[in-house]
């Protein structure tokens, strides 16, 4: 006995094949935006060590070359911030993108698999509830796992952005304070 019509395996088989698709481009997206990100933070550091260099260049004197050496830390520091929250965001934003696709082909899938459920539950024999409520338990779990599993990635995304966030801010105070910066205390 075939479950699916064959418009139904036609149309399982196009919502998959789109989902194939909007997943490359999602991660095609994501790779462009991390390969522009890498383009602009290598030409930023490259300008920024060639106008360090000439000034380096002209200076004899060990403690100005100390000096300017020290001045660059925060700077730097600053840099790296910049481009680890960049780098956050774009991962960040091509994984709410993947999450989205994935959960609209769950949720056609879901959809499927109800209506194949249904079918199959109504064209059963008499006597056979213990199946039924085994099929129905079967699906409920399923969904349950899903949306649990849906509910961790959500959280752990949202934890990594915290613990990045967190990570950045202390960089900040770091790369201020050998830069020759302190940061700003408040007075009691």
């Amino acid at each position: 006995m075939n479950l699916l019509s064959p418009e139904q395996l036609a149309s399982t088989q196009k919502a998959s094949l789109d989902t194939m698709f909007v997943l490359a481009c999602k991660t095609f997206d994501g790779w462009q935006k991390l390969v522009e990100l890498n383009l602009r933070t290598t030409r930023s550091t490259l300008t920024d060590a060639q106008e360090h260099a000439l000034k380096a260049l002209p200076s004899s004197d060990p403690q100005t070359a100390l000096a300017l050496q020290m001045s660059l830390v925060g700077p730097i520091a600053e840099k790296v911030q910049t481009y680890n929250r960049d780098l956050y965001g774009i991962i960040a934003s091509t994984l709410v993108d993947f999450a989205a696709a994935v959960g609209t082909q769950y949720e056609t899938h879901n959809l499927n698999v109800q209506t194949i459920a249904e079918g199959f539950l109504e064209s059963a024999p008499a006597g056979s509830e213990a199946v039924v409520a085994a099929v129905e338990s079967t699906i409920s779990a399923t969904n349950t796992l899903y949306d649990t599993m849906h509910n961790t990635v959500q959280q752990a995304i949202e934890v990594a952005g915290s613990s990045i966030e967190a990570t950045l801010n202390g960089t900040s105070v770091t790369g201020r304070q050998a830069g020759g910066q302190t940061p700003r205390t408040a007075k009691p």
